[in-house]
């Protein structure tokens, strides 16, 4: 979880530094300067949503609306950053858009996660939270989407956890039981 508040700061404190400039590298004529800003753009959304590198496309960054959700993300814009990360995850693991009860598990796994601190500090020391909700809507999405064991690690880690995965026998097939 440190790793992806420190990932998440650097992108925040960068991408606030070089907007101005990718923006009107974005407006330019100039190929390689818009290439060069794209490629800036992918790798600070990759930090700031705590996705591996090569995660997002291009076609991403300048698919309509996500740059706009980015400013949003990184200005504090109230759901701008669950809204994005959504787009990302869905991108990158290309989930069934259409699978509403997944979709919804997804939604609430996100709100689960944004309400989820990790630790306080207090007068007495560093105070761990209670995350079980937190890992029981991820589970839920793992399950909902029927994600491959590579798939649900990869997906955990997107939001900052490292899991096993040992499947399981159930009725339906691609469900398995998350444990970490």
């Amino acid at each position: 979880m440190t790793e992806a508040i420190l990932r998440y700061q650097d992108a925040l404190d960068e991408s606030t530094e070089k907007m101005e400039d990718w923006l009107e590298a974005l407006d330019s004529d100039n190929l390689e300067e818009r290439s060069t800003a794209i490629s800036e753009i992918k790798d600070s959304m990759e930090d700031l949503l705590n996705l591996d590198a090569g995660s997002l496309s291009d076609d991403f960054v300048e698919a309509e609306g996500n740059m706009q959700l980015f400013q949003d993300a990184l200005a504090g814009v109230d759901g701008a950053y669950n809204e994005l990360l959504e787009k990302a995850l869905v991108n990158k693991f290309q989930l069934d858009v259409d699978n509403e009860p997944a979709m919804t598990a997804l939604d609430d796994c996100l709100t689960a996660l944004d309400n989820f601190d990790g630790y306080a500090n207090t007068d007495f020391g560093p105070l761990t939270l209670d995350d079980s909700q937190a890992i029981s809507a991820l589970e839920n999405v793992i399950n909902a989407f029927g994600m491959s064991s590579e798939a649900a690690q990869e997906f955990a880690k997107s939001m900052g956890y490292e899991i096993e995965v040992e499947p399981v026998d159930v009725q339906q097939e691609g469900q398995s039981e998350m444990t970490g």
